[in-house]
């Protein structure tokens, strides 16, 4: 029986959780419940002595918990004359206890001989920190726990399955397979990173045995030489995914729903209808829990921009005016006329061109997180006067707080169900049930767990007045000086520009390549030792940057994490574009939804549409093709389809964007 003791403390009233442990599929709670002592009056008065006491290994016991939610908190409550005593909450399982599914991409995933086999890379350096793959570890799957050991094999588990799973499992895959087979004629979509390699022919279904591999993540052999990224096929039907429905929504009849949306400019719409600026910035102040105001969470968050910043020992500049004029002055100077708070977003000078489902960026269920993705909102900003469009954008992005497997398929599969005109024409039927999609992550209180109780991840602009095009990338922190405040963060991904060329970008490069290969790779915000290296804003100063340094070992790498950066992703990597301002379908560098004129669709990028290619990478000249939508196609319909241990065990897309 495997056993994981986790030390626990936490005193209320003399109750006390004095351990946790993981004993093979459940937790075993130790607690202390409050002394009890009888005490008598020797004289009949008020005079008491203690007679005797309940002595402390009586008053403690053991409750046995189930591992069915790896994010299960547990605390002791009792109640004494009639008022409720609970103790801190506590996780159930630590940190460390499973092995770190946001990020580690399994190499291979079988079932053989009874068990459910799972292997990584055991050369790529983030996963020998991995404190899970020192031992046995745990992996929440659908049907229940299944407690991993190590092989012998370098980075390989197992565990095995209660009986009968495992055929039924292979009965599962199998009626995948099939269902794919029918749809796709047995091909589906493969990427390395984010760039489309070609169709993989999948496996005849009637080929799956006793052992079988569960799905290929790998296109690679053992042997091979790990130079490339790894190929990876997603099991999913694009065909069954209309991505203007189910993905990148840009159609006027949501952007500009009357119900929905509000243009300042113009008073068309709603004021503060579910769809705009200002409601999102009203749901994530949340005032009624923290007092902050949206009109103040916005003032403090676009005033930034004019103000000198220094983040992670990287210097943020102001705009020299630009935003300050440009909007501030015109959102201003409208509310104070109508005899708003200055910053009232109900006037906030952006327009919505997108609503985005990113569950492509969930994070597996097996691994204890869990969660499905995100939903994000793509503005741009707008000149009040006029009602043009600026070049600046800025998406909210936020978490959807969806786990466990089922419930993820179940989310995805309302999202697919949004392709079929015949159900969900465009219109108020549409909307409506797209509106029951967003409110689970925009609403107030949608994840109590996190800052402000909103289900923000980050805020993110994109911003080409008074300076290069930069990228920025704000938060609700939850820490002072400003708790409840959206305060700009480092970059994701991003080293700070003036390491580009350095020696240093290039040993972290050449040092985390097999990281880097298998998409694992974490850009730190110091490194190495204690020197600042990540960005606290990512500048493309022309449209063709990409991150580069003489020695570089493997071009493959260096592409693969220029383009995982906010600045070489909008840039050199995989804009496809060698001008720029802006302007025509797909052609544009910087953004990937473009901004847009009332009245007027946004046009989207080359990445996204796979339009212009392939583009050559920007050192080697080799082609390159990206279809960044036609992976999230398959991976929709993989989320929604296929069976669910493989949708608890697949990684999350590595890249940020």
């Amino acid at each position: 029986m495997a056993m994981v003791c986790l030390a626990a403390a936490s005193t209320v009233m003399g109750q006390e959780i004095k351990s946790i442990e993981q004993v093979g599929d459940q937790v075993r709670v130790e607690v202390l419940l409050p002394p009890s002592e009888l005490e008598v009056s020797v004289d009949g008065g008020q005079n008491f002595t203690t007679e005797a006491e309940v002595p402390e290994a009586e008053r403690t016991k053991v409750f046995m918990v189930p591992i069915d939610a790896a994010q299960k908190l547990v605390r002791l409550r009792s109640t004494i004359g009639g008022d409720g005593f609970g103790t801190e909450p506590l996780p159930l399982l630590e940190e460390g206890t499973f092995p770190a599914g946001a990020s580690a991409s399994p190499t291979e995933i079988s079932l053989r001989d009874g068990n459910l086999v799972v292997r990584w890379d055991a050369r790529a350096q983030v996963l020998k920190d991995d404190p899970a793959l020192g031992g046995t570890f745990p992996l929440l799957m659908p049907f229940g726990v299944v407690l991993m050991d190590p092989t012998g094999r370098p980075g390989e588990f197992a565990g095995p399955l209660p009986a009968g799973e495992a055929q039924r499992l292979r009965e599962e895959l199998t009626a995948g397979l099939t269902r794919l087979q029918q749809l796709e004629n047995g091909r589906v979509p493969q990427f390395a990173g984010r760039e489309f390699k070609g169709d993989f022919p999948l496996p005849d279904p009637a080929t799956v045995g006793e052992d079988v591999r569960l799905f290929p993540f790998s296109t690679r052999v053992d042997a091979e030489p790990v130079t490339a990224a790894t190929a990876r096929p997603v099991l999913g039907a694009s065909s069954m995914v209309a991505p203007e429905r189910s993905l990148m929504i840009t159609d006027l009849s949501v952007v500009e729903d009357p119900d929905r949306t509000f243009d300042p400019c113009s008073g068309t719409g709603t004021p503060m209808g579910k769809w705009t600026f200002g409601f999102l910035m009203e749901q994530a102040a949340n005032t009624p829990l923290t007092g902050v105001t949206a009109s103040e969470m916005a003032q403090h968050w676009i005033q930034q921009f004019e103000a000198f910043n220094v983040i992670n020992g990287d210097p943020v500049p102001d705009r020299g005016g630009a935003i300050q004029t440009s909007l501030i002055d015109k959102w201003n100077a409208k509310n104070i006329a109508e005899g708003n708070h200055p910053f009232d977003p109900v006037n906030a000078p952006f327009r919505l061109t997108a609503i985005v489902n990113r569950i492509d960026l969930r994070e597996g269920s097996a691994y204890a997180t869990g969660n499905a993705g995100e939903l994000r909102f793509v503005f741009c900003a707008m000149d009040l006067d006029t009602c043009n469009a600026f070049p600046l954008t800025v998406i909210w992005e936020f978490g959807v707080p969806i786990s466990g497997c089922a419930n993820v398929r179940s989310y995805a599969q309302d999202w697919q169900a949004l392709s079929d005109p015949g159900l969900f024409p465009f219109g108020p039927v549409f909307n409506t049930a797209l509106e029951a999609l967003t409110d689970i992550s925009s609403l107030a209180n949608a994840d109590p767990g996190k800052p402000n109780g909103s289900a923000l991840n980050q805020l993110r602009t994109n911003n080409f007045l008074g300076g290069p095009w930069t990228l920025r990338e704000f938060k609700i922190t939850g820490s002072t000086p400003t708790p409840n405040h959206l305060t700009e963060v480092v970059v994701a991904q991003t080293p700070a520009q003036g390491f580009q060329g350095s020696t240093t970008l290039v040993d972290y490069i050449n040092t985390f390549e097999t990281d880097i290969l298998a998409g694992l790779h974490v850009v730190p915000a110091l490194w190495p030792g204690a020197s600042p290296f990540q960005a606290a804003k990512a500048e493309v100063p022309f449209p063709s940057f990409h991150w580069n340094g003489p020695g570089i070992a493997n071009n493959d790498a260096r592409h693969l994490f220029s383009a995982a950066t906010c600045s070489g992703c909008h840039g050199g990597e995989a804009s496809g574009s060698p001008s720029f301002p802006p302007g025509g379908v797909g052609s544009f560098p910087f953004v990937h939804v473009g901004q847009r004129n009332p009245g007027v669709e946004a046009s989207l990028s080359n990445f996204l549409m796979g339009t212009n290619m392939p583009m050559p990478d920007p050192v080697s000249g080799v082609p390159r093709t990206f279809n960044d939508l036609l992976r999230r196609e398959a991976d929709l319909d993989f989320a929604a389809n296929m069976p669910c241990f493989l949708v608890a065990l697949a990684p999350r897309v590595a890249a940020p964007h």
